[in-house]
């Protein structure tokens, strides 16, 4: 006799289909992940020689935000408070600033802690797969 549609075979094709794809997603997480560490050995010291200026002027600001908070935005005495400081937008200064703020001034953990959160976007099957180095 074979069985329903209702047997209990259902909840167990379900839950392995489950498994397989969480499986599949996080091998795809770690090789993702493995090559961007890769290319950031082979990379990190020449992008320091290229992006230089723009780096000093993000982490600058970030030093600023940590200095003065989020209220140094709107201090007149603050070096935030010239529209020459803000070149960029302040997010990827906040980011820094947040992540000096809990991890240490460390360029380093700054970097991984970009590579993380896109690999996590590749890991899930985003269509949006081609993200732009910072």
């Amino acid at each position: 006799m074979t069985p329903g549609p209702g047997s209990s075979q259902q909840p167990a094709l379900k839950t392995s289909r489950r498994r397989a794809h969480l499986i599949t997603g996080l091998a795809i997480f770690l090789i993702a992940f493995g090559v961007r560490v890769l290319t950031w050995h082979d990379t990190r010291l020449e992008v320091g020689k290229v992006q230089t200026a723009v780096v000093a002027d993000y982490q600058r600001i970030a030093e600023l935000l940590r200095a003065g908070g989020a209220r140094s935005f709107f201090s007149s005495s603050s070096g935030l408070a010239d529209p020459n400081t803000l070149g960029h937008p302040p997010g990827y200064p906040i980011l820094i600033a947040g992540t000096y703020a809990v991890f240490g001034r460390s360029i380093t953990t700054l970097q991984f802690f970009q590579i993380a959160p896109r690999n996590a976007d590749i890991g899930k099957g985003s269509r949006n797969v081609a993200v732009p180095a910072n």
